[in-house]
């Protein structure tokens, strides 16, 4: 790291930063809203489940 500090004209550019894009916003807020729904659904499916499995006929 040294030797690139020394002589930055032979570091050798990727160019990773002309690929960046900014993330969307709507991205993040989607997978927290999907989580905060998968949250609340599995406990309720579950319940619904076992109630159609115990119940008496």
């Amino acid at each position: 790291m040294k030797l690139e500090l020394d002589a930055p004209e032979k570091v050798q550019v990727t160019g990773c930063g002309e690929r960046l894009r900014l993330p969307a916003v709507w991205q993040g807020r989607w997978q927290k809203a999907r989580m905060y729904v998968l949250a609340m659904l599995v406990p309720v499916l579950t319940v619904v489940i076992l109630f159609l499995l115990f119940r008496k006929k």
